[in-house]
This record gives C-alpha cells, sequence and structure tokens, in this order.
C-alpha cells in the first residue's frame, strides 16, 4: 500500500535518501512503499521528499545518534 496515498495499484519501495546514498538507504532499512504518482511527486516536490527523510531520520535517531546517521548519509535533515 503506499505510504502517501494508500493506493494499493503500482506500488513500489522507494530510497528515501538517493542518489549516492541509495545503498545505505536500502541497507538500513530507509525505504518507503509508494505508487508511481507519489513517487513522481518525490523526486519533483522539495517539500514532499523533505517530510520523509525528516521522518526517516527521526525513527533513525530514537536508537541511533546524529553522529552515526551524518556517517551515513552525510546531512542532516533535521
Amino acid at each position: 500500500k503506499c505510504a502517501e496515498c494508500k493506493t494499493t495499484f503500482r506500488v513500489e519501495k522507494n530510497e528515501v535518501y538517493e542518489g549516492s546514498k541509495r545503498v545505505a538507504s536500502m541497507k538500513n532499512g530507509f525505504v518507503v512503499p509508494l505508487c508511481q504518482s507519489c513517487h513522481s511527486r518525490f523526486h519533483n516536490d522539495r517539500q514532499f521528499a523533505l517530510k520523509y527523510k525528516m521522518m526517516f531520520q527521526r525513527a533513525y535517531e530514537l536508537e541511533h545518534s546524529r553522529e552515526e546517521f551524518l556517517n551515513l548519509i552525510h546531512r542532516s535533515y533535521l
């Protein structure tokens, strides 16, 4: 099910931290299920993407330090 619009049509996992951080995203579970429409929005709407980047960073930092997050992603979104 799409995390954003809740559709079950054409949903795929999307790495929250893309580009050179794609592997770190997959390895650490920084993935969110999105339909094609929401996936496109993720890549074209900075505020929309920032919502997920912040959410995943907050969740990671519940059990890890900010320094550990920075070592993985090299940027804080908080």
